[in-house]
């Protein structure tokens, strides 16, 4: 690992950690009060998480596309205190939609395409850093539904073509899972 690789690492969590601090929500209002606004580029294609044809709907995939700082690829993390440590986490809130970013159906499924839906404060939708040798990764944290299940935000296969839905997978430490806060 270069040192510039590890420099890109550590500044992603201290940039994530700073946009996640300046926020929280409770369950009254999850989906309100994100004035945190960043992009998130893969350090794997060099895209931009971004929803969909800029949809405001339920379900909408979410893709990775050109980073052009529309409002379908701005999120906010908002902290959402549940009733207890197992559901409380980041929520990714889509600045255009006001929707989270999502794994549908609480899918636990390697390789389930990610969607945006009302903020509910389900632990389908609740995030948080990764640590370790996932630095920059954004991690899914399952514990209130799956013990010991952990998933990430990922790129599949390595994919770097525009439009492609990025999915929830296991840490591998690729690239492909790697976001960078911008």
């Amino acid at each position: 690992m270069t040192i510039r690789t590890k420099a890109v690492r550590v500044l992603s969590v201290a940039a994530l950690a700073g946009a996640c601090l300046m926020t929280t929500a409770n369950s009254a209002s999850a989906s309100t009060g994100y004035p945190t606004n960043n992009m998130l580029r893969s350090e794997n294609s060099g895209l931009c998480v971004d929803v969909s044809g800029a949809s405001q709907a339920n379900g909408a995939a979410i893709i990775q596309w050109g980073c052009n700082g529309g409002s379908n690829q701005i999120w906010s993390a908002v902290y959402y205190h549940g009733n207890n440590e197992l559901n409380s986490g980041y929520q990714l809130v889509n600045l255009n939609s006001g929707k989270c970013l999502e794994v549908p159906a609480w899918s636990t499924s390697a390789g389930t395409g990610l969607d945006q839906w009302d903020c509910n404060g389900g632990t389908n939708q609740l995030w948080s850093a990764g640590n370790g040798d996932s630095v920059g990764a954004m991690w899914w944290n399952v514990n209130g539904m799956n013990a010991g299940i952990s998933m990430v935000i990922d790129e599949p296969h390595f994919d770097k073509n525009w439009g492609t839905q990025l999915d929830q997978w296991s840490p591998n430490w690729g690239l492909n899972q790697y976001w960078v806060v911008r």
